[in-house]
């Protein structure tokens, strides 16, 4: 199926802000989790401090936020990795990938960003957070 030249506008005005927003979502979602985990790892510390008995039972608590944490972490980068590769594949049938689809002499995007993935190194700064509060 061939899309009309005045379609393609559309549709480009419709996806590429939501696969912006998904972007900006996954790493905000990401960061707004850890500070909140860390922020709980400060008061299970805090009230650990003052009371000798709960020391035991805040270090195994946060033991097991630090392990939910990571797997949460790692799940949501999955999760941004499937999206993305759904966004590549609209990217593709909108031929945004193609020389002279939408400009003479040139694609809207590069070539090599059609089978590219995010690093991990967003979610590993986020969990190596997560346990450098937890072990402190």
């Amino acid at each position: 199926m061939k899309i009309d030249d005045s379609n393609k506008i559309e549709i480009l005005r419709t996806l590429l802000p939501q696969f912006w927003s998904e972007v900006i979502h996954w790493r905000e979602d990401s960061w707004r989790f850890t500070g909140w985990l860390v922020s709980i790892f400060i008061i299970l510390s805090g009230v650990s401090v003052f009371s000798q008995k709960g020391t035991a039972f805040a270090s195994a608590i946060l033991l097991v936020l630090s392990i939910s944490g990571t797997i949460y972490l790692i799940k949501n980068y999955y999760n941004y990795v499937d999206r993305l590769k759904l966004f590549r594949n609209i990217e593709e049938a909108l031929l945004l990938f193609e020389e002279h689809a939408y400009i003479k002499g040139k694609s809207i995007l590069p070539k090599d960003k059609l089978h590219s993935l995010p690093t991990w190194r967003g979610t590993l700064i986020y969990i190596g957070i997560i346990w450098l509060v937890a072990g402190a």
